[in-house]
């Protein structure tokens, strides 16, 4: 019953427009929790629009670091999602 309801949902949100909204929050709820403590605090803002993920970081070595993990960034938060929904990851 629990895939019956995700599929629903899943459709639900793919014909409204209100698919980046919610897969913004789900990207959030992930950031925090996977990323950490130290990360989460110098994220300022995530925004998701037409499968970019855009990060903006207030640390530049932090930056940096997030900027060569890129691909691994976008993995996980797409095996999270459970779909290729993030097409491109950008640190500022």
């Amino acid at each position: 019953m629990d895939k019956h309801i995700r599929q629903i949902l899943k459709r639900y949100v793919s014909d409204t427009n209100i698919r980046d909204g919610y897969y913004r929050q789900k990207v959030e709820s992930f950031w925090m929790r996977e990323m950490g403590k130290t990360i989460a605090n110098r994220t300022s803002s995530i925004l998701l629009k037409e499968g970019i993920l855009k990060i903006s970081i207030t640390s530049a070595p932090l930056r940096h670091d997030l900027m060569n993990s890129r691909q691994i960034i976008k993995d996980k938060v797409n095996a999270f999602l459970g779909e290729e929904l993030i097409r491109e990851v950008i640190i500022t």
